[in-house]
C-alpha cells in the first residue's frame, strides 16, 4: 500500500506530512501574533474568513525574526484546522508503506517514523502529537 507524503522545508531541514491532512497550500501569509502565545503557537492567520492557529515549527522564528515564510499550509489535525509556515513545499511523494521505518537516523520531537526521499532520510511529522504538544506548551 502506498502513502502520499508532502515534503516541506522548515528552518534548515526537511520534514514530511501525510498529504491527506493538507487542505490547502498558500503563499506567504501575515501572522497576527497573540500576546502570551507560545513559540509553537505564536498567533493566527486569516483563512477563508476565519482565524486559524499558526503552528511554528521553526523554533519561534516567526516571533523572534518577525519575518514571513514563503508558504503556508492549512492542515487538519485532531479535528481542527491549523496553519504551518514553511520555507518550501515539494510535490507529493508516493512511497510504499514498507519504506516507512521507525526514526533512527532523524530526530524530531513530533516524528517517530522516517522515510527516504530524494536519497535523504526525512522525519514524518505526527500532526496529532504536534497539536498535543502545542496545546500543552501554550498553557
Amino acid at each position: 500500500m502506498a502513502r502520499a507524503l508532502i515534503p516541506l522545508k522548515v528552518a534548515s531541514g526537511w520534514l514530511a506530512i501525510e498529504a491527506a491532512s493538507v487542505r490547502e497550500i498558500l503563499g506567504e501569509r501575515p501572522v497576527v501574533l497573540i500576546p502570551g502565545g507560545s513559540a509553537l503557537l505564536p498567533g493566527v492567520v486569516a483563512w477563508r474568513g476565519r482565524a486559524v492557529a499558526m503552528l511554528d515549527l521553526g523554533g519561534g522564528g516567526l516571533e523572534v525574526r518577525g519575518t514571513l515564510r514563503g508558504r503556508t499550509l492549512i492542515v487538519e489535525a485532531s479535528g481542527s484546522m491549523f496553519a504551518i509556515a514553511v520555507e518550501a513545499v515539494r510535490e507529493v511523494a508516493e512511497v510504499e508503506s514498507s519504506a516507512v521505518r521507525p526514526a533512527h537516523v532523524t530526530r524530531h520531537a513530533h516524528a517517530t517514523t522516517e522515510v527516504e526521499l530524494r536519497g535523504e532520510p526525512v522525519p514524518i511529522l505526527d500532526l496529532a502529537s504536534l497539536v498535543r504538544g502545542a496545546l500543552s506548551s501554550g498553557q
